[in-house]
């Protein structure tokens, strides 16, 4: 039966035993495991590049983006694990000399180079171009764009406070002056405070004391509800001012003023705004809030970007060496096969034949091709020594016949050389049979050259006799 010298190791790579252990990265475990490092790497490493760029429900605040970067440095780390472990292993196989060692290394080596290359590349463009275009949204330029916008939308609602302003205080003034002849008559008091009001177009107007409860109200929808103001305004109306309340929750700008000639009195106008514009205001301040928050932390936004493409690019260049080992593993075995077949086959072991294996490719045929090689020079090997046996038995038998002549027999090649001495021929000679075989008789026996040098031209027809002095 004919030997296999080529066992199988695991399903990915047989391997020769022959020859030493397994290549680094041929194992079933260490594929598994490296598979699922690299696997998780690659999905996390997407995960932190979504969350961090916004486009995850994830909001990535502080906390969320050091625990996205602690888990990809994990991660990382697993991968420089399984990676050492498996270029140690190449180097421990290179050291030892044993078959396609070399081969593997180089193969990695180009892999990692070329993985490299474009991943650093990347890295160094995506973080120079985040860092140019994250100065330019903080520049002066911008910076006063974004001001101004801010700055139209309260221009706006600061006109209506400073016309609401002039009204309030013409108001309070003729009230004031209308005290004598209306402060002791109520409906005299609130018929003055409607005309005043629908002069000025001020849809609400109130009368309030000095805790902020109404003493007189004129609206235009009674429906309208009464917002009290605070009470750090109506200090500052007491002590003179004007203060104004500028629309947050509701779409009205109010102003309040102290009534002097009536006591314990203030007057309270509001009027509306466009909705709009409000709801303008409030998202230009949210988005100048933003903005300024933005620009504080802009060198922590550089950095954590930077370190996001570092850790993207570093899991892309790790994961390509693991699948250059990887690959490098698989082509490397038929060829280590090969090799170590080769030297068994060097030793004389005939009998190896290397496995076909599909999805090999012309390596697969290259193992067919050895095959068929082996089992020829195995062939040709057998017919030899089957002839030689043949020869020697021939040769045998031949001593055997001569043994019985008297005359001496000598037996010659096409070179002249002796291949069969009688026993005879040796007494005659005086010559040990060992030293006769092989040599050529001229040199042997120096009496005979001069017949042999005719022998080719007159072949079968004695043409000289030779007298010996023995």
């Amino acid at each position: 039966m004919r030997q296999r010298v080529a066992e199988t190791q695991s399903p990915l790579d047989p391997l020769l035993e022959a020859n030493g252990p397994p290549l680094p990265g041929t194992g079933t475990r260490a594929f598994w495991v490296g598979l699922i490092v690299v696997s998780l790497s690659v999905v996390w490493a997407l995960a932190t590049f979504l969350i961090l760029t916004n486009l995850t429900p994830i909001a990535p605040r502080e906390e969320v983006v050091y625990i996205v970067l602690f888990v990809n440095l994990l991660l990382v780390i697993a991968m420089v694990a399984v990676i050492a472990v498996h270029v140690v292993g190449l180097w421990r196989a290179w050291e030892k000399k044993v078959a396609g060692a070399r081969l593997h290394a180089r193969i990695v080596l180009l892999f990692s180079l070329i993985a490299a290359v474009p991943a650093l590349l990347l890295a160094v463009a995506a973080t120079t171009t985040f860092s140019r275009a994250l100065d330019n949204w903080f520049n002066q330029q911008t910076m006063s764009i974004v001001l101004n916008s801010l700055n139209v939308a309260h221009a706006y609602l600061d006109e209506h406070g400073q016309v609401i302003r002039t009204d309030i205080v013409n108001m309070a003034k003729d009230l004031d002056d209308a005290a004598p002849t209306v402060a002791g008559d109520q409906r005299k008091f609130r018929d003055l405070m409607f005309a005043q009001a629908g002069l000025r177009d001020l849809p609400v107007t109130y009368v309030v004391d000095s805790k902020g409860a109404v003493k007189v109200a004129v609206l235009e929808d009674e429906k309208i509800p009464y917002i009290a103001p605070p009470e750090h305004l109506i200090r500052a109306a007491d002590g003179g001012q004007i203060p104004l309340l500028m629309p947050k929750d509701t779409f009205r700008v109010a102003a309040l003023a102290k009534l002097h000639n009536y006591p314990d009195s203030f007057l309270y106008v509001a009027r509306g705004v466009d909705p709009e514009v409000v709801k303008h205001l409030q998202r230009t301040e949210a988005g100048v809030r933003r903005y300024e928050s933005l620009r504080q932390v802009r060198g922590g936004l550089k950095f954590a970007h930077g370190l996001m493409y570092f850790m993207i690019s570093l899991t892309s260049l790790l994961a390509a060496i693991w699948i250059g080992l990887w690959f490098a593993g698989q082509f490397v075995a038929p060829i280590r096969r090969l090799i170590s077949a080769a030297q068994q086959v060097t030793r004389g072991n005939l009998k190896v034949e290397l496995p076909i294996l599909r999805g090999e490719g012309d390596l697969r045929r290259l193992s067919m091709n050895f095959n068929a090689m082996t089992k020829e020079l195995e062939r040709q090997r057998t017919d030899l020594v089957t002839a030689n046996a043949q020869l020697i038995e021939r040769r045998r038998f031949m001593e055997a016949v001569l043994s019985g002549v008297s005359a001496g027999v000598i037996g010659l090649d096409r070179q002249k050389r002796i291949t069969l001495a009688s026993r005879s021929a040796e007494k005659l000679l005086a010559l040990d049979g060992s030293k006769l075989i092989g040599r050529p008789l001229a040199d042997a026996v120096p009496e005979f050259a001069p017949m042999l040098d005719g022998v080719d031209e007159h072949k079968g027809r004695p043409q000289h006799q030779v007298t010996l002095i023995i």
